[in-house]
C-alpha cells in the first residue's frame, strides 16, 4: 500500500493516557509502553497501575522495565498472543487490515524502537507512526481472533503469519542489527 494512501485509509488519533504531570511531548520520551498497555488495559488499569505494575515485574527480574520487555507478560498474563510477521509491514497498512475483519479489536504493534496501539483502523498513539514498519503485532488470543488477524495481515501480500507461543518473544525481520 502507498503511504498517502495508508494516510487516506489510517487516521491516527492523539490521546493522552499519561496523568496531569506528563502532558508534553517532552515529558513522555520512553513510555510508549505504557501508553499502549494503558489502552490496552483501558477499564481494567490505568496508566500509574500499569507503569507500577511494569517496575514490579522489571524488580523480580532485576532490570529495567523497557530494556527486557517485561511489557508483554502483563498482556500475555490476560491471554493476549503475538503474530510474528514474515517481513515488516506499515503501521498504518496493520490498522487498516485489521479494521477489515476485527473492527473493535485493539492491537498492539511492535516495531523495531516503538509500540502504538491500532483499533477500528485508526492508529491510536502521542505522535502520527503510521508509516512505522511492524514486525509482530500482539492480539487477544482466542482462537477466532488470532486467526481473523492472520488472515487479515498476510491475505495479499504474501506474508506469512505464526502465532508464536505463550513462551516465546517475536524476532526483530527485515531490519539489520547495527552493532547492539
Amino acid at each position: 500500500m502507498r503511504r498517502n494512501a495508508i494516510s487516506e485509509l489510517c487516521k491516527w488519533v492523539d490521546t493522552n493516557v499519561r496523568p496531569d504531570t506528563y502532558n508534553t511531548h517532552d515529558n513522555c520520551k520512553g513510555d510508549c509502553t505504557t501508553r499502549a498497555l494503558t489502552f490496552c488495559l483501558s477499564g481494567e488499569m490505568t496508566y500509574s497501575q500499569v507503569e507500577d505494575e511494569q517496575y514490579k515485574r522489571a524488580a523480580k527480574k532485576g532490570s529495567r522495565r523497557n530494556r527486557t520487555g517485561v511489557y508483554d507478560t502483563i498482556l500475555l498474563d490476560r491471554g493476549w498472543r503475538w503474530i510474528q510477521l514474515s517481513k515488516p509491514i506499515a503501521r498504518g497498512e496493520v490498522a487498516v487490515r485489521l479494521a477489515k475483519k476485527l473492527p473493535m479489536t485493539k492491537a498492539m504493534t511492535l516495531s523495531r524502537t516503538h509500540i502504538a496501539v491500532v483499533e477500528g483502523g485508526n492508529l491510536i498513539d502521542t505522535w502520527d507512526s503510521r508509516a512505522g514498519r511492524v514486525y509482530a503485532v500482539m492480539v487477544p488470543g482466542d482462537k477466532k481472533t488470532l486467526e481473523a488477524a492472520k488472515w487479515c495481515l498476510g491475505w495479499d501480500n504474501g506474508i506469512r503469519c505464526d502465532v508464536l507461543p505463550k513462551s516465546k518473544r517475536p524476532r526483530n525481520t527485515g531490519y539489520k542489527r547495527r552493532g547492539w
